[in-house]
């Protein structure tokens, strides 16, 4: 349960820089809008995408958060399943200036989308959202017995002592023990 709980917290870690790592990666992937005057407007750019994509339905349009961002389109195929990992469904990037098709990407492939299903599905569709839910529910249990069971609340200098020169299993649970209170405070 340990390592479970582990790769759940890397994966929704990661998901955190989602904006920072998606930006990178679209930059790596399609290049850097070269900044001008004048940003098309989005009804503009709706339309290039439209006739650039004309099997494909608009669904969201995400305006850049920067200057040298492109626009992203989210675009459908009329027959799109939004349950099958966003199967049908792209992303599209558009030069916000020159209104240039810049490339496109399945949305499934996208990091985000990625990261996503790992971290609460484990790539295994209903099965995978059961035992991360189990894996939560019983870290909210041993959260809770955690807090009680700290001998801190019987003298606040226990709780919060570790004695270094024990025996290594007593390091190991003082550190835990003090650990675990930390933590504690920050889960909510």
């Amino acid at each position: 349960m340990g390592l479970l709980l582990a790769f759940v917290g890397l994966t929704g870690s990661i998901l955190v820089f989602k904006p920072e790592i998606s930006d990178f990666l679209t930059t790596r992937q399609f290049g850097q809008v070269i900044t001008q005057e004048q940003q098309l407007s989005p009804e503009k750019i709706l339309d290039i995408t439209k006739a650039g994509y004309p099997s494909l339905q608009p669904v969201a349009i995400h305006l850049p958060k920067e200057r040298y961002h492109p626009y992203t389109l989210q675009m459908a195929s009329p027959d799109a399943n939004p349950k099958v990992y966003l199967d049908g469904y792209k992303e599209v990037f558009v030069n916000p200036y020159t209104g240039a098709l810049m490339g496109d990407r399945p949305e499934r492939t996208s990091f985000y989308r990625l990261f996503l299903n790992l971290h609460y599905k484990l790539f295994a569709e209903d099965l995978g959202v059961a035992i991360v839910g189990i894996a939560a529910f019983l870290l909210f249990i041993l959260s809770i017995t955690g807090v009680i069971l700290w001998p801190g609340w019987r003298k606040l200098t226990t709780g919060f002592k570790i004695k270094w020169n024990a025996h290594p299993k007593r390091v190991n649970f003082d550190i835990d023990k003090l650990a675990g209170i930390i933590a504690a405070a920050f889960l909510r």
